[in-house]
């Protein structure tokens, strides 16, 4: 079974089993239980997408993917949460499989294979020699709470870097919520991957443009 089908299928699997809510049996108020204690008991990923790219162009260009630069409140494998503005705690006996901006990387490498609207795509530093390198910086991924709801949230800054030349060519934000229908761990994670899910479709089908876009324009030439 190839990786990618690994992963999809053990995530599959993750989602949809049903259990016991440990130490979240209520998430009213600011009041989380059992925050932080104890060795996880269940590990978690998000998933990449399947970008809808009929109408999107190719990009014609081999392609690099950093590993998020994120702040150490969010570059953890713990699941993040923010009662408050000012406030920050981890719901606890749940974890990512690893930290959040490597499992972000890694759904969004799959994400841009995908959709294939690149020559080709790797993380940073794999050795292939990519034009351009996708740089971006995870800013939130993670919950807050609305009016008694869990909602998601992921707020990420992206940068195209020209590999030969040194130099950015283009810059943007994509942000993304999706409200938790539920209060069980499950609940919570389908909605982290829904937003997140959101922000990569549109990262992908914004680098693809501007790719092609750019290969398509006139070299300049000396006088």
């Amino acid at each position: 079974m190839a990786r990618t089908d690994i992963r999809r299928f053990t995530s599959r699997a993750v989602k949809v089993a049903t259990s016991s809510l440990v130490g979240m049996s209520m998430l009213s108020g600011c009041a989380l239980i059992n925050l932080g204690s104890g060795e996880p008991a269940r590990m978690f990923v998000i998933t990449p997408v399947i970008v809808d790219s009929e109408n999107v162009p190719h990009a014609n260009a081999a392609v690099t993917i950093k590993e998020p630069y994120a702040a150490a409140e969010v570059n953890t494998p713990k699941i993040l949460y923010h009662p408050s503005a000012h406030e920050v705690v981890y719901i606890g006996d749940v974890r990512w499989s690893d930290t959040a901006p490597i499992i972000f990387q890694t759904a969004l490498i799959d994400t841009f294979e995908q959709s294939g609207k690149f020559d080709a795509v790797a993380r940073t530093g794999s050795g292939l020699r990519a034009q351009y390198d996708v740089q971006t910086e995870l800013r939130a991924f993670g919950f807050t709470q609305r009016e008694g709801t869990m909602v998601a949230g992921v707020d990420l800054r992206v940068s195209l870097v020209d590999m030969g030349k040194g130099r950015l060519v283009a810059s943007t934000r994509f942000a993304a919520e999706a409200p938790s229908k539920g209060k069980t761990q499950d609940d919570l994670i389908i909605a982290l991957d829904a937003a997140s899910d959101d922000v990569m479709r549109q990262l992908t089908i914004w680098a693809a443009q501007t790719l092609a876009g750019l290969s398509r324009a006139p070299t300049p030439t000396d006088d």
